[in-house]
């Protein structure tokens, strides 16, 4: 679990963003970008070899050259909710970390891509509370009776529960 933050201007070209729920080798994963030229937000699955391949999902935010971007995601296991400048949101599901020999979506890895030169970006990350049941977790009798658990996730929990932010400058 955890958030990143960094500031960019829209005058310049290339990306900003993440590289999320990556295996080890880096091969594997969904990039979450802006795209400074493009003005647009991108969820990418074509990285992911998973169901989703082929879609990539995009958000257009035409910004002034010197408006900073503030870039917010939220990961809970292979759900991603992407908020950019508090104006555009992109809701995914990455498939591809259910594949084998896969590892679960809780031993991914998570990177910030490489600004474009003149640009940076702050990174911040956070530890969010779980708001899923626990799997496996029996309600009723003598147990937990709420439908939600609003506990720190559990080591063998199976999931990723990050927050992100940056802003570019």
């Amino acid at each position: 679990s955890g958030g990143v933050g960094g500031v960019a201007r829209a005058s310049a070209n290339g990306y900003v963003g993440f590289d999320l729920l990556s295996d080890e080798s880096r091969t594997s994963f969904v990039r979450v970008a802006y795209s400074l030229s493009g003005q647009q937000l991108q969820v990418d699955h074509t990285h992911g070899g998973g169901a989703d391949a082929g879609i990539t999902q995009t958000a257009p935010l035409q910004l002034d050259a010197s408006e900073p971007i503030e870039m917010v995601v939220l990961l809970d296991g292979a759900l991603l909710e992407v908020f950019l400048n508090r104006r555009v949101v992109l809701s995914s599901f990455a498939t591809h970390v259910f594949g084998k020999p896969q590892p679960a979506p809780a031993l991914r890895s998570n990177f910030v891509l490489t600004p474009p030169n003149g640009i940076e970006c702050v990174a911040h990350a956070w530890q969010m509370r779980r708001l899923t049941p626990v799997a496996g977790r029996v309600h009723g009798r003598g147990g937990d009776r709420s439908t939600l658990s609003r506990r720190a996730p559990h080591a063998h929990t199976r999931h990723t529960h990050m927050g992100s932010a940056f802003d570019m400058k």
